[in-house]
């Protein structure tokens, strides 16, 4: 059985943050796709955890979890301004995570008005670190753009489906999710059966890179075979109960 690369805990995903600022005009910030290093911790930066401290830091130095630095008690929460990126306090608002938005300031607290994949649409995207974490359905991988330490849930997908929501992502296994048949959405690539590759979404959506022969494999379901193998027999995929990979 060949081990595949799995250097995917935190793949860079495209998101372009939106965070209207009062007067401003909306900023862009891409990140491409592409893995950091496997055992890179999650860290959302200033962080009360639990309680905020005494004294409160100021607005720019907020807290995305707890708004500590802000007026909570009249409404406000911590997020990210377009312009420059930096963090600063907004009036929160009452869309949820996944909802459509048009501000940063119709977005609750804890999450932020961000593009994210090609779609030009804006949603609401919930913030998360090491110690927030993310709903059943989603992980902690997905950063934002030129700003340290800031990062937003991602989609959990199905490896043998293929079913990221954004259009050209790909789901790749990632040490992000421990569930057996699941990964995260990341750019893909057009790596096919036998092409080169360094990473995972170097490859097309659908297979995996190895990182015993360094080429890109299909992905196959050893129970029912659907997908099953153009080439070659679909072999176990370590970590994995029913995901397989094609190989000779």
């Amino acid at each position: 059985m060949r081990a595949f690369a799995s250097a995917f805990s935190a793949l860079l995903v495209s998101v372009l943050v939106l965070s209207g600022c009062s007067g401003g005009a909306d900023a862009r910030y891409r990140v491409d796709a592409g893995p950091t290093d496997d055992d890179a911790a999650v860290d959302g930066g200033t962080d009360a955890r639990t309680e905020c401290a005494d004294p409160l830091p100021p607005p720019s130095q907020c807290d995305f979890f707890l708004s500590c630095g802000c007026d909570v008690a009249n409404g406000e929460k911590c997020s990210l301004e377009a312009e420059n990126g930096v963090r600063a306090c907004f009036q929160a608002g009452e869309k949820q995570p996944g909802a459509l938005c048009s501000d940063e300031t119709e977005c609750e607290a804890v999450s932020l008005c961000a593009i994210f994949g090609g779609s030009g649409e804006k949603h609401c995207m919930q913030y998360c670190d090491g110690d927030h974490g993310c709903p059943s359905a989603q992980a902690c991988y997905v950063p934002v753009l030129n700003v340290a330490d800031a990062f937003v849930c991602g989609q959990v997908c199905d490896l043998r489906n293929q079913d990221c929501a954004v259009a050209g992502q790909g789901c790749y296994p990632s040490s992000k999710v421990s569930t057996d048949e699941k990964g995260i959405c990341a750019n893909a690539a057009g790596g096919q059966t036998g092409d080169e590759c360094q990473q995972g979404n170097d490859c097309a959506a659908g297979f995996i890179c190895a990182d015993t022969d360094g080429e890109c494999h299909e992905i196959c379901d050893r129970q029912d075979g659907d997908p099953g193998c153009t080439t070659g027999t679909c072999k176990p995929l370590e970590g994995h109960t029913v995901t397989g990979f094609c190989d000779l």
